[in-house]
């Protein structure tokens, strides 16, 4: 009995990385085809939620920032929800511009919500911020235009604003449901 309770346990912690390494390779397969471009136009490619969050446990280090770790996505009708750990210093951006109270919680190590709704069509993307918390408190929009002039690249300022921008990953469209996105191949 001692032997099957021990077998059991060691199953337990296994399986999960187990079925991460699956989910993982099968939206590491799907995203290669998308960029590829071998699947003929119009086909729709189904990410599940399951395994878009073990994609980005698994590889998230490789395409992340310095100071972003334990990303983890929530997605809804329409948008999604990130999740992440960040050290705002370590990502390489000083924050001594801020007032003293943004700068002591922006300071070290904290946890991150960010929800937006995101929509491609036609090959046009539109990613608007729906609202921002660090350590469970709301950012106020004046700080995330500083947030996004000061971290995020120029190429993705356009759809961090808001404002329509051409896709260049393959997809003519997108949509986000709960627990799946469901790609749309140019």
């Amino acid at each position: 009995m001692r032997v099957v309770a021990l077998l059991l346990c060691l199953a337990l912690q296994v399986a999960p990385a187990a079925v991460d390494e699956a989910a993982a390779l099968s939206a590491a397969r799907k995203f290669q085809q998308i960029a590829d471009r071998s699947l003929p136009s119009g086909t729709t490619v189904e990410i599940s939620e399951d395994e878009l969050n073990a994609f980005l446990k698994i590889h998230g280090a490789l395409a992340l920032p310095d100071g972003v770790e334990h990303v983890e996505v929530s997605l809804r009708q329409g948008g999604a929800v990130l999740g992440a750990r960040i050290d705002l210093e370590a990502a390489g951006k000083a924050i001594e511009n801020l007032p003293v109270l943004m700068r002591l919680l922006l300071k070290g190590e904290r946890s991150i919500l960010v929800d937006g709704d995101l929509a491609i069509e036609d090959g046009q993307g539109t990613l608007e911020i729906v609202s921002v918390q660090v350590e469970g408190v709301e950012i106020p929009e004046s700080v995330m235009e500083w947030f996004i002039e000061a971290y995020a690249p120029p190429e993705f300022r356009p759809y961090l604003t808001g404002e329509e921008a051409e896709v260049r990953m393959g997809l003519s469209g997108l949509r986000l449901e709960p627990g799946r996105a469901v790609a749309i191949v140019e």
